[in-house]
């Protein structure tokens, strides 16, 4: 088994049988990414499911003005999928690029999808992984529309502590919704609130 990290993600899904996961593993690739470097730019009709294996990747969305909007980050162990793009065939809207410099594994989502009509153990994989991404995007949703920005902000340290560092300050600012000045205060208040020993929130 070459992969048996990605083999164990999908098991912690759905309990895949080995067989079945070995004819798959022939069809997986794995790709070195410089930071900064794009796994997926607009106009790009996409064809790869990925897992970032070290590293952190980003999904976002660059408006007619220029302005990022950050969808999510991507750590070490996460699947990413521009599922929307992948379902529906149409060109890429938007960017999944290295924010340091990362390593992920390729599938080609075909090469899932397909399967679906073989072994049942494919098909509830395929949905459990869907209810994850669906998830994720309620979490998301929930974040945006319901927390403040320090809650935002102290959910991901959580999520990305290990990285926090490497990650420039204006791609946190577009995922939390805010602006760099603001995230530079808030970053602030929060320092002096955890020397004064209060609750940073």
């Amino acid at each position: 088994m070459r992969y048996p990290t990605a083999y164990k993600t999908l098991c912690d899904f759905f309990p895949l049988p080995l067989n079945q996961w070995l004819e798959l593993e022939s069809e997986v690739g794995e790709r070195q990414l410089h930071k900064g470097e794009w796994l997926l730019q607009p106009g790009e009709r996409p064809t790869m499911a990925y897992q970032v294996c070290d590293g952190l990747c980003r999904s976002y969305y660059l408006s007619h003005e220029g302005k990022e909007f950050t969808k999510h980050f991507h750590g070490p162990g996460e699947l990413l999928a521009p599922l929307a793009e992948l379902i529906t065939g149409e060109p890429s809207r938007g960017y999944i690029q290295a924010v340091t410099p990362a390593r992920v594994l390729t599938l080609p989502y075909l090469s899932l999808t397909r399967r679906y009509q073989g072994d049942r153990c494919w098909l509830e994989l395929g949905r459990r992984l869907a209810e994850h991404i669906f998830l994720q995007k309620e979490v998301r949703e929930f974040e945006l529309l319901q927390l403040n920005a320090e809650q935002r902000y102290g959910r991901y340290l959580e999520r990305f502590s290990e990285l926090v560092e490497q990650t420039p300050q204006y791609m946190i600012a577009s995922y939390l919704g805010i602006t760099p000045v603001a995230l530079s205060r808030l970053i602030s208040r929060r320092k002096n609130a955890l020397q004064a020993g209060t609750d940073p929130r």
